[in-house]
């Protein structure tokens, strides 16, 4: 469990306990106020022992027990040789820069979208820094 801090809350002090924030904005309409922290600087990625893949022509077949095949093609298959090690996303994206000789901001618009969906998917993991 997390220490009590003490925080300003609409002018006074109270005493905030681990999660209060999740407890006090559950079923409130509207939008949020969210911290994010920027893992893609430490964490790194590399592919699930538990996706099942294959290479067919330029693309990659992903499967995972239980889930329907998906396929990625184009850079895909450059992204995936990269996740055989752990792999930071901003390394990622610096040597699909080099190798495909196109601006740093293009590549991350698309890399990093494929990289959450791999994420959610299960077909790569994070792991901290090496």
């Amino acid at each position: 469990m997390g220490t009590k801090r003490r925080v300003a809350l609409d002018g006074r002090q109270a005493v905030a306990q681990p999660g209060d924030l999740r407890r006090a904005t559950r079923g409130v309409p509207g939008p949020r106020c969210r911290i994010e922290v920027s893992s893609h600087v430490t964490q790194q990625l590399v592919r699930s022992d538990h996706a099942l893949w294959r290479r067919v022509g330029s693309s990659v077949v992903i499967l995972r027990p239980g889930d329907p095949p998906f396929r990625i093609a184009g850079s895909g298959g450059a992204i995936w040789d990269l996740l055989g090690t752990p792999i930071s996303r901003d390394d990622i994206v610096a040597a699909l820069v080099a190798e495909f000789d196109a601006p740093n901001d293009v590549v991350a618009a698309d890399v990093l979208p494929l990289l959450d969906d791999l994420l959610v998917r299960g077909a790569v993991e994070e792991v901290g820094p090496s």
